[in-house]
């Protein structure tokens, strides 16, 4: 009965042997890698072998334990890949985002659609685009494209220049630094394409682009300057109000300008888009040197000064360029907190100039140039357009009609002809 256990016994014994010899040829790279290969297997084959001889019966041979504990612990030999569970992430998890669908097309002539609504889709759908990739542009963006000019920055003092052809001086609006840096130029030219008689002025920048005009506007009572941007767009209004009252004159006025009969006020004021009052005048004399523009609060937005050895009605001199100097005080920021907005005083500055330039000893203007020969060309095409109306309607009247009520009774006699017909009560 106990040879069975016997040659389970053997078997193992010859296994453990050829796995000693294995192990030793394949891990023969280093004496210390086998030595640690054989511990191994040794290690698994005598716990194999312990249990085989606790089922057999059979006793342990001496030293078991001992070569046991020699073998040491039955790790995973160095260089051997552990197997570790996948590694999963969002992605693994939800599938990717889809293509936005196209929008659903109709078939014009299988859809059941009513006739004229198949006949337009069959023309519109031909214009449609597909959906773009990238948002629409917004308006800042579409602003910045194709806005007008945006000044970055406003100097505190501004000197603007009367132009002076004979000298070679420009209009413009500039810094008083030393050398100037010229912030804008402006120049007046009549223009036959306006409603207006009066020729604007057209100011742009120091690279050439166009910033607005200026331009008075044609009324029968008042004086009212409107101020556009680039696109045409009405900004800003400045309104001119003159005064005159009885009695004696300024002396000043009556010995300089020759204006003796009474005393001559003039007053501006500067009006928003929403034709709200930022900025006015005191009353100022004829041809006044100095004045300032206040805000609706009483602060004053700037104060103005002519540069010495000139005026409106003086001879020219090159030597002295005519030129008015700006100087914003605290209550700019109230009426314009931007301050790269601040230059509808420059403007109104421009304005004034412009003005004096055709300013009578009465304080009203005479006109100039441009507005005589658009005011007789606009005079005159008025007066054609109306003679030549007349014209036609008196020949209409007198030659037309009456061949056109002939013709008219022919053609109702041919195509509706007079008959007589009997009622049908009274023919028996």
């Amino acid at each position: 009965m106990a040879r069975p256990h016997f040659v389970v016994a053997v078997a193992l014994l010859v296994a453990s042997g050829a796995l000693t010899d294995a192990a030793s040829i394949a891990g023969s790279h280093t004496a210390a890698s086998t030595l640690h290969g054989r511990g191994r297997i040794r290690g698994s084959l005598n716990l194999l072998q312990r249990e085989a001889l606790r089922g057999s019966g059979m006793r342990q041979p001496a030293g078991w334990e001992a070569m046991a504990a020699a073998a040491g612990p039955t790790t995973m030999a160095p260089g051997v890949p552990t197997l570790e569970p996948p590694k999963l992430s969002v992605a693994d998890l939800t599938p990717p985002t889809m293509v936005p669908p196209l929008p659903a097309q109709l078939i014009s002539w299988k859809d059941a659609q009513p006739l004229d609504t198949a006949i337009g889709h069959f023309f519109v759908e031909g214009f449609g685009g597909q959906p773009t990739l990238t948002p629409p542009p917004v308006t800042p963006a579409l602003n910045i494209a194709y806005g007008c000019p945006v000044l970055l920055d406003w100097p505190t003092e501004v000197v603007v220049t009367l132009p002076d052809y004979t000298c070679g001086h420009k209009g413009s609006w500039g810094t008083t630094s030393d050398p100037p840096t010229t912030i804008m130029n402006w120049s007046t030219a009549c223009n036959p394409f306006t409603w207006d008689l009066a020729a604007p002025v057209t100011y742009s920048t120091a690279n050439g682009d166009k910033f607005g005009t200026s331009q008075t506007k044609t009324t029968f009572v008042g004086t009212n300057v409107r101020l556009r941007d680039c696109l045409d767009n009405v900004r800003y209004t400045v309104d001119e109000k003159v005064y005159r009252r009885e009695g004696t004159p300024d002396p000043e006025a009556c010995n300089k300008y020759g204006s003796c009969d009474g005393t001559i006020s003039l007053q501006y004021f500067l009006h928003d888009g929403n034709d709200r009052i930022i900025g006015q005048t005191a009353f100022l004399g004829l041809f006044q040197d100095v004045f300032t523009v206040v805000a609706s609060n009483g602060a004053v937005i700037a104060t103005i000064s002519r540069n010495p050895g000139w005026n409106p009605i003086s001879e020219v001199d090159c030597d002295t360029p005519r030129q008015w100097t700006i100087q914003y005080g605290s209550g700019a920021a109230a009426a314009f907190p931007d301050a790269s907005e601040r230059w509808p005083i420059a403007e109104l500055v421009t304005i004034i100039s412009v003005r004096d330039g055709y300013r009578r000893s009465s304080g009203l203007m005479r006109p100039s140039a441009c507005e005589v020969v658009r005011g007789i060309f606009t005079f005159s095409f008025v007066t054609l357009a109306l003679a030549m109306l007349a014209a036609v309607a008196l020949f209409f009247y007198h030659v037309l009609m009456n061949r056109i009520r002939a013709k008219l009774v022919t053609l109702e006699a041919v195509l509706c002809p007079k008959r007589m017909k009997r009622p049908a009560k009274y023919e028996n």
